[in-house]
């Protein structure tokens, strides 16, 4: 879904006959956020190609305007971080999948039993909120 929200931001972009300048790696490598940068560089691919240039950006490729407006210039650092969110999110969904949650914990090897916190659920409940304030 993030990557299509790129691609319909980047065709809307085009429609509008917007400027690629604010997709520059050189501005985005100045704020280097992952997803920032990714998302520049994913507009940068989309609507700056030398092999199949499209016909709506040459019909205006020397306009005069100065910039465009900010829902369209901003999508990387708007969408960047919901990228990197998407990110950080599997990353601790990856680590709950594959963790021990029983309790009490029994280290057969060791001949012990523990009784611990593993079981609580904040890390995925504060990780998939955060999500949901991404999406």
């Amino acid at each position: 879904i993030a990557q299509q929200a790129d691609i319909v931001a980047a065709l809307t972009l085009e429609v509008l006959k917007g400027t690629t300048k604010a997709f520059d790696s050189d501005i985005h490598l100045l704020r280097p956020h992952p997803g920032q940068v990714e998302v520049a560089q994913r507009f940068r691919s989309l609507l700056d190609s030398d092999h199949h240039p499209s016909q709506i950006a040459e019909s205006h490729r020397f306009c005069d305007r100065v910039q465009d407006a900010y829902t369209m210039r901003c999508c990387p650092q708007v969408h960047g971080i919901a990228n990197d969110t998407i990110k950080f999110v599997k990353n601790i969904i990856n680590t709950e999948i594959n963790s021990a949650t029983d309790n009490p914990m029994v280290f057969a090897e060791r001949g012990d039993t523990i009784s611990g916190g593993n079981f609580h659920g904040e890390y995925p409940a504060k990780a998939l909120d955060f999500l949901a304030i991404a999406v």
